[in-house]
């Protein structure tokens, strides 16, 4: 029986630049290998709840969900594991990036120009290579889940 895994990142922006994090020497998945905040979404929370939470644990900044740029499958697990990674465009609400060390050893604010010379994350890499990644946010408008 394959497992499905569900998560979801945050290519969050100030002005040109994209915030990036660097994985630590001992996780499993991708050890030293940038990143972008995010993770799995747990029972009963929406994608944009997770991703607000993942952020915040991840980083401690506040974001503002603006839009799904891509969903990312995975597929080379399988038929053990299939994962979705959904990646959207957030804006930065201010604040000091504080890291967990146990999940990220340092981070970067990157110029989005200069974002192909970094070793990222499959997801992240297959992300840059999309027009979604390039066009300028559409609307400034937080599309989180209300209840």
């Amino acid at each position: 029986m394959t497992t499905f895994l569900v998560g979801v990142h945050a290519l969050i922006e100030r002005g040109d630049m994209v915030l990036v994090l660097r994985r630590s020497d001992h996780e499993r998945y991708a050890p030293r290998k940038w990143d972008l905040p995010g993770g799995n979404v747990k029972a009963g929370e929406t994608l944009e709840q997770a991703l607000h939470r993942e952020v915040h644990e991840e980083t401690g900044l506040t974001i503002i969900v603006q839009e799904l740029l891509e969903v990312h499958t995975n597929l080379g697990s399988l038929p053990q594991t299939q994962s979705f990674q959904m990646i959207y465009r957030c804006r930065d609400q201010g604040g000091t990036v504080r890291l967990r060390p146990q999940e990220h050893q340092g981070f970067a604010w990157v110029a989005k120009d200069a974002v192909r010379s970094i070793d990222g994350v499959s997801f992240f890499a297959n992300l840059v290579e999309t027009e979604a990644f390039w066009r300028q946010a559409t609307t400034p408008v937080d599309v989180t889940a209300r209840e």
